[in-house]
């Protein structure tokens, strides 16, 4: 089934609409009050859920696979400081949506190093994706 993972209503309506017959449910988990509370309800039916990617912690999911975001962040801030090799200048940053707790993760471990080990690097307010792509096109 496809759902739109940025959209609560959309993904914990898709989530309550599971047939019973479903024994396990994998799905990139917005960190949302509606997308929790619809897991914590399929948990408490006997379904097994497991959250991809992103992560809803404080639900009742059996387990969460995907990376260390916020190591994940903070390497891309290591590996960009490192290859500007010392310049001063202005970073900008693109995430999908801050509603995804990957997304957020990710832009906090990156935020975390660049300012603590590249204090010349000055990052600049986030965009998020699409709006960028249609500013930078322009």
């Amino acid at each position: 089934m496809h759902v739109d993972v940025f959209d609560p209503t959309a993904l914990a309506s898709a989530l309550e609409r599971l047939s019973p017959s479903y024994h396990g449910v994998a799905t990139v988990a917005l960190d949302h009050t509606r997308v929790r509370a619809a897991i914590d309800d399929l948990v408490a039916r006997g379904v097994h859920v497991v959250t991809l990617v992103s992560d809803a912690p404080s639900s009742r999911r059996a387990h969460y696979v995907g990376v260390d975001n916020p190591a994940a962040g903070r390497t891309a801030a290591s590996l960009m400081g490192r290859f500007l090799g010392g310049r001063k200048g202005k970073v900008g940053v693109i995430v999908g949506s801050m509603s995804l707790r990957d997304h957020a993760e990710r832009h906090f471990g990156f935020y975390q190093v660049l300012s603590g080990e590249y204090p010349d690097l000055v990052a600049l307010r986030r965009a998020r994706g699409a709006t960028t792509a249609n500013r930078i096109g322009r």
